[in-house]
């Protein structure tokens, strides 16, 4: 598996205590602009964690590097299932954890898929390289 390439990081204060989340975590912006790890079926996805936090602190009202989705590239993500490589990347209720979808048309009301898998995840945690893009679904 190859390294992150031509992707575009920011930092972004951190919502909730990201110390322990699995590195490429998808993460959502709160009510109060600050990244959290994403976890309903229609989370906008902003990105996904970059680096992993210190273990030594809490990340809560610090920055974390956000591998930003709009910015291209090819990045990682934590699966959920099992993915097939040139699947969509969708968001899941699992915080920061993303599945596959087979095409636009198996996107429910409302969700964004955020990248193609270039590779395949065999189970939940596996941690694959995906196309950074968004895609919208259908509207409700």
């Amino acid at each position: 598996m190859a390294s992150s390439q031509n992707t575009k990081s920011v930092n972004i204060l951190a919502g909730e205590t990201l110390v322990g989340a699995p590195l490429a975590a998808a993460l959502s912006i709160d009510a109060t602009g600050r990244v959290v790890e994403a976890d309903t079926a229609t989370s906008v996805i902003v990105g996904f964690l970059a680096e992993q936090p210190d273990q030594s602190q809490t990340t809560l009202g610090e920055n974390v590097a956000v591998a930003l989705v709009g910015g291209g590239g090819v990045g990682k993500v934590v699966a959920n299932a099992a993915i097939t490589a040139g699947n969509l990347i969708i968001p899941t209720t699992t915080a920061g954890e993303v599945a596959g979808a087979a095409n636009i048309a198996a996107l429910i009301a409302n969700q964004m898929a955020v990248g193609i898998a270039l590779e395949a995840a065999t189970a939940q945690g596996d941690i694959i390289e995906v196309l950074y893009m968004s895609i919208s679904g259908p509207t409700a």
